[in-house]
């Protein structure tokens, strides 16, 4: 059984937490449509670059602004560029596929 300050604790950083579950969705997603079309570098790409984003946030933002809760607001923000990063990822391939595809050459 945990402690009424671990609750208390939890209780603030699982809605925070929340807040990056759609973007690990789009990363997954998107992860595994790169490797399902043979676009594995992308994948590599997504893959690590989470870890990278989080690494420099989490020595960036609690320094700067507010502490230990800053660890959890990196993760989030980390989840949020990779998601940015796939979807920009996905619309580059999509527009080299359709320029592959004779549509617009």
């Amino acid at each position: 059984m945990a402690s009424s300050e671990v609750n208390i604790e939890i209780a603030k950083i699982i809605p925070i937490f929340l807040v990056s579950v759609p973007f690990v969705a789009i990363i997954r997603v998107a992860t595994a449509s790169f490797y399902a079309t043979e676009k594995s570098m992308y994948s590599y790409i997504l893959t690590f670059i989470e870890p990278v984003f989080m690494l420099v946030l989490m020595l960036i933002l609690p320094p700067l602004f507010g502490g230990q809760i800053m660890i959890w607001w990196s993760t989030v923000n980390a989840r949020i560029l990779s998601a940015l990063l796939a979807l920009l990822l996905k619309q580059r391939v999509d527009k080299e596929d359709l320029y592959k595809g004779g549509e617009l050459a």
